[in-house]
């Protein structure tokens, strides 16, 4: 048995090969769009680019947060020709296209994954047109049925039906206030299955804090700076599958704090701030249904003339204007950094932030001031939201009624 840190590590690697196997599919797919659209001519805008420079962007930095530097230069490599299709699609050729897809190769083999026995085909259930005439004349059916049982028994109409019509009627109207009893019944018990599911899918988040931590470390390495680090709430349980998909917005927030938010040392102490920095990473429950992440930093702040400029630059704004400089750092494209690195300077991290939580019915706002620190909240709901249906398997294909 290993120790506890060599478990975590296993752990993480077994996560990571098939997270990354999900990023390489992802990108041989996006890349094989791409293609299709170049048989037909040139690329008009960068509509079809954007997904797969996201995917790159993204299995980069879960790359590198657990060591696989590696795979994140190829990566890299990769991120370099979609950014400059993205400025000019034009320029999307199949020669260049052929080596991106060779990189992604590249990394599967990188990390021994098998693409071969990868299903690219989804089965999502669907209704199709005779599915919502069948269940309309149900409805249909049920309503006639209800306005003859509901009727008062001096109901004229009842009074002038048969005496074998009206004894029919009398047996259904006790048969409907049976299958009543037993559809409360039913349904109490179903309501109490689906808060059992809800309790069982609820996990701790601790080790996805440890995780951040473990990351952020190799980073502050990276970058030669002094961070003390701190995480506080991983007591606090979440659905499993919103801890998975919470990984990579933070993942991009903890790059951004530590590579665009805090100072170096030497900086540090030229401001008589404390030669160490502090990342703090918090989780608390709100109560209703919703918890808070929160990455912060006491480091420089957001520069929000910076942003505008950026924004200006990119013609995403014009001279003159009035727009929210915050709300502009959650834009694809946008980035205040001089130069880019294997950590950041693409503009594409907040933007990818913004869309992950949003995909969580969540929300981020974030909060600034200049020399003092910069912090980002993520409101997320504590599980996913569920809807009432009927699953009919017919054939290799799923329904839902």
């Amino acid at each position: 048995m290993g120790t506890r840190k060599e478990q975590f590590r296993h752990r993480l690697l077994t996560t990571f090969q098939v997270e990354a196997k999900d990023y390489i599919n992802g990108i041989l797919a996006d890349l094989s769009t791409i293609d299709s659209s170049l048989d037909k001519g040139p690329l008009s805008d960068s509509a079809l680019i954007e997904p797969v420079f996201r995917q790159f962007h993204n299995f980069k930095g879960a790359s590198q947060a657990i060591g696989f530097d590696n795979v994140g230069r190829i990566c890299q490599l990769s991120e370099n020709i979609l950014s400059a299709w993205k400025k000019q699609p034009a320029k999307a050729n199949k020669t260049e296209l052929s080596s991106i897809a060779e990189s992604a190769l590249s990394a599967a083999s990188a990390l021994n994954i098998d693409l071969v026995s990868s299903s690219t085909t989804s089965s999502r259930p669907t209704v199709s047109n005779q599915a919502f005439i069948a269940n309309s004349s149900t409805i249909l059916a049920n309503r006639l049925l209800h306005n003859i049982v509901d009727k008062d028994e001096e109901d004229p109409f009842l009074q002038h039906l048969p005496e074998d019509m009206r004894s029919m009627v009398g047996a259904l109207r006790r048969h409907v206030r049976s299958l009543g009893t037993d559809y409360h019944e039913f349904n109490n018990q179903l309501q109490s299955l689906l808060n059992e599911v809800k309790r069982a899918r609820l996990a701790p988040v601790r080790p996805l804090l440890e995780e951040l931590e473990i990351a952020a470390r190799r980073i502050t390495r990276q970058l030669a700076k002094k961070v003390r680090i701190t995480i506080t709430g991983g007591d606090l349980e979440l659905d499993r599958s919103i801890i998975e998909a919470l990984k990579v917005p933070l993942l991009h927030l903890v790059r951004n704090a530590l590579d665009h938010g805090l100072e170096s040392s030497e900086e540090r102490l030229s401001l008589h701030k404390s030669q160490e920095g502090h990342l703090n990473l918090k989780v608390t429950s709100r109560g209703t249904g919703m918890m808070e992440f929160v990455v912060s930093d006491d480091g420089r702040g957001i520069q929000t003339e910076k942003v505008l400029a950026a924004a200006k630059q990119q013609g995403l704004i014009s001279e003159g204007s009035e727009a929210d400089s915050l709300d502009l750092i959650f834009t694809s494209g946008i980035s205040t950094s001089s130069q880019v690195t294997e950590l950041s300077g693409r503009g594409l991290g907040m933007a990818i932030v913004r869309e992950k939580v949003e995909m969580l019915k969540g929300s981020v706002r974030v909060k600034t001031k200049i020399g003092e620190g910069t912090s980002f909240i993520l409101s997320i709901p504590t599980s996913l939201a569920t809807f009432e249906g009927l699953l009919i398997a017919v054939g290799n294909q799923l329904r839902v009624f």
